[in-house]
C-alpha cells in the first residue's frame, strides 16, 4: 500500500508541461518572413519558418526540461 502512495505522490509532484508550440510556430514564422524577404521568395520563407518553429521549438523545450531534471 505504501508503494502505491509513493507512486501517486511522485505523479502529483510532477510539474505540468506547458505547451509552447504555438509561440514557437509564431517565432519561426517571423524568422521565415525575414528569410523570405532576403531571398526574395516570401512563400518559401514562410514555409521554412513554420518548419523551423515546429522542429526547433520542441527540441529547445526538451533540452530545457533535461537541464532542469539534471539540476534536481
Amino acid at each position: 500500500m505504501n508503494k502505491d502512495n509513493s507512486i501517486q505522490n511522485k505523479q502529483s509532484k510532477k510539474e505540468p508541461i506547458p505547451d509552447n508550440s504555438g509561440s514557437w510556430i509564431a517565432i519561426g514564422l517571423c524568422l521565415g518572413i525575414v528569410i523570405g524577404l532576403f531571398i526574395d521568395d516570401l512563400g518559401l520563407g514562410m514555409c521554412l519558418g513554420v518548419m523551423m518553429g515546429v522542429s526547433v521549438g520542441p527540441a529547445i523545450d526538451a533540452l530545457r526540461k533535461n537541464k532542469k531534471s539534471q539540476e534536481e
